[in-house]
């Protein structure tokens, strides 16, 4: 019984995985044609839109690490804390850092009006912001293969 539920859960995860991705693919691209569209406009919505669309990548990026944070595999004890410890550190450091020049960015649009249409705090934001997604992506990958590799090496089965 216990078996089944937890096969049951491990659908149930790969199939919310595979939504998060697809949406979080979407989010990214629109991102990018807004980046583009708002150089060519240079329109106050267009930046609107590109400055709303970099929040909702912020946030996607969080509930994608959170997602796979909470999944909880532990299968010894040692060695998953220090596989658990790498895909902290870089995400934590990778996500502050993207997220501090957000922030940057939005209080100095309070003290001057015109900093979130400079193209040097857009495309500075725009790149930090995808580089920190893709090298959180790239961390839950490598922590999926280790905890693959970590549970075959305990249960012994390829």
């Amino acid at each position: 019984m216990e078996k089944e539920r937890n096969k049951f859960h491990e659908k149930i995860y790969r199939m919310n995985e595979k939504k998060l991705n697809i949406i979080s693919a979407i989010i990214f691209i629109i991102t990018f044609i807004l980046y583009i569209i708002s150089f060519i406009v240079k329109t106050n919505i267009s930046y609107a839109l590109f400055w709303s669309f970099i929040t909702v990548c912020l946030l996607c990026n969080v509930i994608l690490l959170l997602f796979w944070d909470t999944r909880g595999k532990t299968l010894d004890l040692k060695k998953s804390k220090a596989i658990n410890r790498t895909f902290d550190d870089l995400t934590t450091v990778s996500l502050v850092l993207s997220s501090l020049i957000y922030l940057v960015v939005i209080f100095l649009e309070m003290i001057d009006e015109s900093i979130s249409h400079n193209i040097l705090a857009t495309t500075v934001t725009f790149i930090l912001i995808t580089m920190s997604y893709i090298f959180n992506r790239l961390a839950v990958y490598k922590a999926k293969e280790e905890m693959a590799k970590l549970a075959e090496k305990i249960s012994g089965i390829k």
